[in-house]
């Protein structure tokens, strides 16, 4: 392969340099438009340099952790993670690893700089959650570094472990039926969380799944609702920020944009089925607000679907708020969980009802919370794992009995009451 040239084509130089020949033909790459000949060169010499890596912009054996960071999640993390991820990933990035790890070159960085950098985590009295969603970043990140890049042999994480004393599992919490009555007295009918706390309590759904729902993906008739999507955002603070449809300017818009994602998993897509108090429940809900879209008037939020393409050519599905005054093209959303005046209700704000439950009732509580206590209730009550495993929508069932079971006093009973008759017998 041939050194980088230079030569002046009109008013402007050129630099050239001869790549790996294509089916047994000569390949060469050019750029015109520098002014000098050293220009041309210099920027020819860094272009053949990033051509012989690949692409690559860095040289592996001088990267810093830093650098590398950005490459991954500009080529793995945005190509290939949720939204939600992709955000997390963000914080974690800018707010320990780089702080924490930057300065180190990629290859010289050592099992005994990472064991010292989860255990200052560890003092600074992060929880263990904490600790490790950052742990599970890095790992990502040091895993693509050794495969597909192979910038590293191996990953020095694989010999780090999170400090003894935080690695007690949480606790799950069980909500108790006279909790559940003090949430809906906190949230009645008419609050904009009570129909998400009665869907969440009587389906077990996750949040981001309920936040998703559409009149449409409800069947009143039959008491079921279909699963097959959930709400992801995407706040503006890490991506940059698009300019609106023109159609809905106008609209009520917050920081974040809301879209509808893929469920968890493929096991996430189902059907559930509910009982008359859940359908109760609805029908009011839908009752209202029809309602108090007529009461609201123009002033009313609408919410229409807007497909978007992404950087990558893919293709997703915007939740688009607008004022009902506003004429769209757009389809339009009749999305369940939403306030009096038609906006919608976000995981995000959900976060405020959180907050209230914890400091008015002072019950210990987050929204995942039901769905433990869905399961649990279901298995105390002697339902089929299988279908208890179908209706959370987990790909596997030791997945529904590791972690959204625990022995209740109630099994603990029904084990010694078992035993006792088998003595007998």
């Amino acid at each position: 392969m041939g050194q980088v040239s230079a030569r002046k084509r009109g008013e402007f130089w050129q630099y050239r340099f001869e790549g790996a020949p294509i089916d047994g033909k000569r390949k060469q790459y050019s750029k015109s438009g520098f002014r000098t000949k050293k220009d041309a060169l210099d920027a020819g010499a860094k272009a053949m340099a990033e051509y012989n890596e690949s692409g690559i912009k860095f040289s592996p054996s001088t990267v810093s952790v830093a650098d590398y960071l950005d490459y991954w999640f500009e080529n793995q993390v945005k190509v290939n993670y949720r939204l939600t991820t992709q955000y997390s990933y963000s914080l974690v990035i800018r707010n320990y690893l780089k702080p924490g790890l930057g300065m180190y070159r990629l290859n010289a960085l050592t099992p005994a700089a990472c064991q010292n950098f989860v255990n200052g985590l560890a003092d600074k009295g992060l929880a263990h959650a904490t600790v490790k969603d950052i742990m599970g970043c890095l790992s990502a990140a040091l895993r693509y570094a050794v495969l597909p890049c192979e910038f590293i042999q191996s990953s020095p994480l694989v010999y780090v472990r999170s400090p003894k004393h935080l690695r007690a599992s949480r606790e799950r919490v069980v909500i108790s039926q006279e909790d559940f009555e003090k949430i809906l007295k906190l949230f009645p009918y008419r609050n904009r969380y009570h129909v998400m706390v009665q869907i969440g309590w009587h389906t077990g759904m996750r949040i981001s799944e309920v936040c998703a729902l559409t009149w449409d993906d409800i069947d009143l008739e039959n008491c079921t609702i279909t699963v097959n999507k959930q709400l992801s955002g995407r706040p503006s603070d890490v991506f940059s920020r698009e300019e609106e449809h023109p159609v809905l300017r106008g609209g009520k818009y917050n920081r974040t944009s809301w879209y509808f994602a893929p469920v968890k998993t493929v096991k996430s897509n189902r059907t559930i089925k509910f009982g008359d108090t859940l359908k109760e429940a609805l029908l009011r809900v839908k009752a209202q607000q029809e309602s108090d879209e007529e009461y609201y008037g123009e002033y009313y939020t609408l919410h229409y679907e807007l497909p978007e393409t992404d950087s990558h050519g893919r293709t997703r599905i915007r939740v688009m708020p607008a004022f009902k005054g506003l004429q769209s093209p757009l389809k339009r959303l009749r999305m369940v969980c939403v306030d009096d005046n038609g906006f919608l209700t976000t995981p995000n704000s959900f976060r405020y009802a959180s907050r209230q439950i914890k400091n008015k009732l002072g019950i210990v509580f987050e929204f995942h919370a039901m769905r433990h206590t869905h399961a649990t209730r279901l298995l105390e009550a002697g339902a089929n794992v299988k279908a208890v495993q179908s209706r959370l929508g987990h790909s596997k069932v030791e997945t529904t009995l590791q972690t959204y079971t625990h022995a209740t006093s109630t099994m603990e009973n029904e084990a010694v009451d078992l035993f006792e008759k088998g003595m007998e017998e």
